[in-house]
């Protein structure tokens, strides 16, 4: 089981990720990113516009399964 500090950033995608057994690795190759880069981005809150971006990728990592 996976446990999720409270005062995390981006809560709501870590535990989208955890629930649907997806890696930042596959939120960094549906966005053209490097793995690394996904990371740093998710250290600070995300932008609601940013966050839009990072759930249709889950989704669409989703989708491919």
């Amino acid at each position: 089981m996976y446990r999720i500090r409270h005062d995390v950033a981006n809560k709501d995608i870590r535990i989208a990720c955890i629930e649907e057994g997806i890696k930042f690795w596959q939120i960094a190759q549906q966005l053209g990113e490097r793995p690394e880069t996904i990371s740093r981005k998710l250290r600070t809150e995300l932008s609601p516009e940013e966050k839009k971006i990072f759930f249709k990728a889950i989704e669409l990592i989703i989708r491919g399964k």
